[in-house]
């Protein structure tokens, strides 16, 4: 597990602005989040997982619930680790609830987004 507390930085995406279309965002918070490409890093202490997205800092331990602030909203976030996948939920409360797949490697992070209220996928694709 080299990537281990490797930094790895957006390269290209796909389908996001399609993505972004299907939430109930103004156009300005829809452009923020098209725009929104920040680092990403994983850590592990002991059992407990350090994931850094930017300036944010998600420590979570595999299969527990904890509470993530979003922008103005709450989520309830499970993470389980199946190897190099991390699989995320977050369910609002709204009707959203999003799945985040981060899949790790030594050389690239794909970062898969989906939601409850849309048929598709959006892909970030990162390097180290």
């Amino acid at each position: 597990m080299a990537y281990f507390g490797k930094e790895f930085k957006f390269e290209k995406d796909e389908n996001i602005e399609e993505l972004v279309k299907t939430l109930d965002l103004s156009a300005e918070q829809q452009a923020g989040f098209v725009n929104y490409k920040p680092s990403q890093k994983i850590e592990k202490n002991g059992d407990e997982y350090v994931l850094t997205i930017g300036p944010k800092v998600v420590k979570f331990s595999a299969g527990v619930e904890f509470e993530e602030k979003i922008g103005d909203n709450v989520s309830k976030s499970v993470i389980q680790v199946d190897g190099d996948v991390f699989n995320q939920v977050q369910n609002f409360g709204n009707g959203y609830v999003f799945n985040i797949k981060r899949e790790f490697s030594d050389d690239a992070l794909v970062l898969s987004i989906s939601h409850s209220k849309w048929d598709g996928v959006g892909r970030r694709h990162y390097k180290p």
